[in-house]
């Protein structure tokens, strides 16, 4: 038995001493960002947004979203979106839906004085946010509508 604990022992100090030698090697550029890209995919460093949502309470959500519709209302987009943006930092559903309004042709036809532009395709990927975070039934009335309205 002490024979066959021996073996054991030297073989793994020197696979071990084997690894550690390989391990120091230099890596060619393509070995090293292949690691690069790797660890930022596992990260989640790949998107605009935050790979998880913060928690915002919900009594703050609903402020920043009452905000943001009083902005709009006064021709305010470009700071009815901050509100938004800040309000959909948790995930919320009704704060990806006002944001997607906040692009949308069909609400900004209601606006008279604003500081900014609608954009449908930014219209449409927010409302696809919210279907994702839980609103399906709203998102797709409203990208239908968008769709109806878009083919006039």
């Amino acid at each position: 038995m002490f024979v066959r604990t021996a073996i054991c022992l030297t073989f793994l100090f020197f696979a071990g001493a084997a690894f550690a030698e390989w391990q120091s090697r230099p890596l060619t550029a393509s070995q090293a960002s292949s690691r690069i890209i790797k660890a930022s995919l596992a990260q989640g460093a790949n998107s605009i947004e935050p790979a998880r949502p913060r928690y915002v309470p919900r009594p703050e959500v609903e402020a920043l979203i009452r905000q943001g519709n009083k902005l709009m209302r006064e021709g305010d987009i470009v700071g009815a979106r901050r509100s938004y943006q800040e309000a959909f930092a948790s995930g919320d559903a009704a704060a990806a839906l006002v944001m997607g309004r906040s692009y949308d042709p069909i609400y900004f036809a209601r606006i008279v004085e604003r500081n900014a532009e609608p954009e449908p395709a930014k219209a449409f990927e927010w409302y696809g946010r919210a279907s994702d975070a839980g609103a399906v039934q709203t998102a797709t009335v409203r990208i239908e509508d968008l769709k109806r309205f878009m083919r006039k």
